[in-house]
């Protein structure tokens, strides 16, 4: 939670209770409610905001409070006119008394559109709060990005928002060189830089490695785009005549793949041998999942499809995803369709 600067001196009136009625501004009432010790839920049931309720356990308020929820929509919007808000995943609304503040935290349901989101992952959404003390950015306690809507308790009221939470661009999301992420039956994800000798050595060229049991395959980046793959265990090395980009959108990436040619050096070091290579590749943004007991609501999944035909394995194809967090890294990775997850 990212806090502002607070003014604190209107605290004390707030807890002991003074400050339980605000002044209205007139904006629409979307639902109201008198609650007290014995707690209930204000429920928003129709409209832009329907679905939205704050729950107030019993024993929460030690007093009446008439709570209100007001719809503070630009009229352009609320008449069915275009407005900016049309474009973000949640419409702001406020919760009277916005000087009130509580002891004990009460329960918010806030939905939220993730169609919205572009670029981002559909539950990578932040609330933003603004009140008579604070503005303040908070990280939700729950996100469903099926159903479009996060949970969050509050102790303190007035506007609120779902906003979409920071973009990275994608290499932001790959774990940073010499972190060795184990992965489930033994295997192993890390990003090594090549050696000063290598065919690929650049300053943007990464090798993404995986060992396990009789596994031990790279693939070589050079910034977004894949240059090559490396054995070293079977000692082969591919050179890719075209280099290509995996970070697109499927849409992009379904137009028709191009074989391309690339050289084979099998053991490496010995002369290369002309082959072929059927590159496809895209990149989505997944919805949350779990790592290490946390919640990564922002997931970048990078599919890698490698069809060749080369002298020495023969045709086949070789199909990689990965699933990386910005915050965590690797989180899980597949291979052939079998599935390796990271251990905490």
């Amino acid at each position: 939670m990212r806090v502002c600067p607070t003014k604190l001196a209107l605290l004390a009136c707030a807890l002991a209770g003074a400050c339980h009625k605000s002044s209205s501004s007139g904006a629409p009432i979307l639902a109201s409610m008198r609650i007290g010790p014995e707690g209930g839920a204000l429920v928003v049931n129709s409209g832009n905001q329907e679905g939205l309720t704050m729950t107030v356990d019993p024993g929460v308020l030690t007093f009446w409070v008439d709570f209100r929820i007001r719809d503070i929509l630009p009229e352009s919007l609320s008449s069915g006119g275009v407005s900016s808000f049309a474009a973000v995943p949640g419409l702001p609304f406020r919760i009277e008394p916005e000087d009130l503040v509580l002891s004990s935290s009460v329960r918010l349901h806030m939905p939220y559109q993730p169609k919205v989101i572009y670029r981002n992952g559909p539950g990578n959404v932040e609330v933003n709060q603004i009140s008579p003390f604070t503005t303040r950015i908070y990280d939700p306690d729950m996100v469903d990005a099926l159903d479009g809507f996060v949970e969050l308790d509050i102790k303190t009221f007035g506007q609120f928002q779902v906003v979409e939470g920071d973009r990275v661009v994608p290499l932001d999301y790959v774990p940073p060189v010499g972190i060795v992420s184990q992965l489930s039956n033994g295997f192993a994800f890390e990003v090594q830089d090549m050696a000063p000798q290598s065919e690929f050595a650049a300053p943007a060229a990464k090798k993404w490695r995986i060992t396990g049991p009789s596994f031990d395959e790279s693939v070589i980046f050079d910034s977004c785009e894949v240059v090559g793959r490396r054995s070293e265990s079977s000692s082969w090395l591919e050179i890719w005549d075209d280099p290509f980009a995996p970070f697109q959108s499927t849409g992009t990436a379904f137009i028709t793949p191009q074989t391309s040619v690339m050289q084979v050096q099998s053991p490496i070091g010995w002369p290369s041998i002309g082959a072929s290579v059927l590159p496809f590749g895209f990149m989505s943004y997944e919805l949350p999942r779990e790592y290490g007991g946390v919640m990564r609501r922002n997931v970048l999944k990078l599919a890698l499809n490698v069809a060749y035909s080369r002298i020495d394995l023969g045709t086949a194809e070789r199909r990689m995803i990965y699933w990386f967090s910005p915050t965590a890294g690797l989180l899980q990775v597949s291979i052939d369709g079998t599935i390796y997850d990271r251990i905490p």
